[in-house]
């Protein structure tokens, strides 16, 4: 039995023991507990440590590389401002292309080429310009501007006759709208003639003249015919007939002299004329032209009986031109009309080849003035 009872003493005992030894426990808790935090702290600290070393090493790298790349600079201008060597531009203006490029080229120098039309068309292919200009001090290697004349964007002067000298003022605007003006009309004088009113009949410097600088250009315009002149044109060397022909559709007074003593040529040819080629008479001059006679045997030739003449009357002055007619029958044939045009009278005479015994009738405004029988 005693072995199933305790004594007081015993249990008191016991309780104090476990309470020795929960005492003991706790302590070693709280050491390992602040342990821990120990350990939490150094490894925070040791973490920031290592930041802060690799910002300040990354720092001064690029601290670094910044003060390198600035000595390497400063070292490379002043060897620059000390090593470059020096030349002088050379004077390649009025020089042919090729002889420019040589003489930059022993310099050490690189050239650029521009084109342009000058006023001198013998400039072509010389150097008119350059940039810098000679005698400068450069460095090795500098760029020089050569500028090279294409000649002149007109060699030649232009043949403006026929144009009007509006169209002749723009064309030359047009060509010289962009490129130094190598031809201007200096002056315009304008005379009688009958080309119509406008119209260039003549120009100084010719057309093909050769352009060599700034051309000055005289053009003759014309101002249309005169009132009341006309220009004598040229009948020399044609045929009664042809002449008969012009004067018709022109309506000009006329008379024909046979010259016995005319220069062997063509029978019946026009040689001589009054007024002369080119003058400038009143309106209603009559225009006289000399003829050659027709030989006898070339008349034989013709037919028989065949003759050549005149048929000359004196017609009285009309106010106004009136229509005229001359016309040959022969027998009971049908007349034919050998002159027709208006006249406002004064003498006539006309050439005819006809056969003996064929009537020339002349009609004024329809109504007979003469027959007349040949011979």
């Amino acid at each position: 039995m005693g072995s199933f009872f305790t004594s007081p003493s015993s249990s008191s005992s016991n309780k104090n023991s476990k309470k020795a030894a929960s005492s003991k426990d706790k302590p070693a808790e709280i050491e390992s507990l602040a342990g821990s935090e120990n350990n939490d702290t150094l490894g925070t600290d040791n973490g920031s440590s290592q930041e802060n070393q690799f910002f300040f090493r990354a720092l001064w790298i690029i601290l670094g590389t910044f003060v390198l790349m600035f000595f390497a600079f400063a070292v490379g201008f002043f060897i620059s401002l000390r090593g470059a060597e020096k030349t002088v531009i050379p004077n390649v203006q009025q020089m042919e292309l090729v002889n420019a490029l040589i003489e930059l080229q022993d310099k050490g120098l690189v050239p650029l080429i521009q084109v342009k039309y000058t006023s001198r068309s013998e400039d072509k292919g010389l150097v008119v310009a350059q940039t810098p200009s000679g005698g400068q001090n450069v460095k090795l290697g500098r760029r020089v501007t050569l500028t090279v004349s294409q000649g002149a964007v007109i060699e030649e002067v232009g043949d403006y006759k026929g144009m009007t000298l509006d169209d002749v003022k723009l064309e030359l605007q047009t060509i010289f709208a962009s490129f130094q003006t190598t031809i201007q009309v200096d002056q315009v004088i304008y005379q009688y003639d009958e080309a119509p009113e406008g119209e260039i009949i003549a120009q100084d410097p010719p057309a093909g003249s050769q352009v060599t600088g700034l051309t000055p250009l005289t053009l003759i315009v014309s101002r249309g015919m005169e009132e009341g002149v006309f220009k004598v044109e040229n009948y020399t060397g044609y045929s009664y007939q042809e002449v008969l022909q012009q004067l018709a559709q022109q309506k000009t007074p006329f008379v024909f002299h046979i010259d016995e003593n005319a220069p062997a040529q063509a029978t019946s040819v026009v040689f001589k004329q009054v007024p002369a080629i080119g003058e400038m008479v009143d309106l209603g001059t009559p225009l006289e032209f000399f003829i050659n006679p027709i030989r006898e045997r070339t008349l034989s030739n013709m037919g028989d009986n065949m003759v050549f003449a005149l048929f000359e009357y004196q017609l009285p002055r009309y106010l106004v031109p009136v229509k005229m007619r001359l016309e040959r029958t022969i027998g009971a044939t049908d007349p034919v009309v050998l002159f027709e045009s208006y006249s406002a009278g004064g003498p006539l005479a006309i050439p005819y080849i006809e056969q003996n015994g064929a009537v020339l009738k002349l009609f004024m405004n329809e109504k007979e003035i003469i027959t007349y029988h040949v011979p």
